[in-house]
């Protein structure tokens, strides 16, 4: 069945939507005060929600904005803070970013 809005087969839709919601769900579980691996790793991957990229723009680990500067939905605000970042690599990474959106 297609979606006629869309032209989206419907099983495409419900995928995009169940992922749209497992990062929000993986987003709660890693959310904490202090750095961790599992928050690295969603903060790397292409299902973290955007406003869960944009609270670790300030993140006081330098490898966290970097896996924001990364991730391929990074909003484009975001990466402009980023590339203003005091660390090289980030700032390098949200620039490259940058000039291909």
């Amino acid at each position: 069945m297609v979606h006629p809005a869309s032209r989206q087969p419907a099983s495409e839709l419900n995928q995009i939507q169940r992922a749209l919601h497992a990062g929000a769900v993986l987003a709660e579980f890693v959310s904490s005060d202090e750095p961790t691996s599992p928050r690295f790793i969603l903060l790397l991957h292409p299902i973290a929600p955007p406003e869960f990229l944009a609270e670790h723009v300030n993140s006081i680990c330098w490898i966290e904005r970097y896996a924001v500067a990364q991730n391929p939905s990074t909003p484009a605000h975001v990466l402009n803070k980023l590339a203003v970042d005091v660390n090289r690599l980030v700032r390098a990474v949200a620039l490259e970013k940058l000039q291909t959106l």
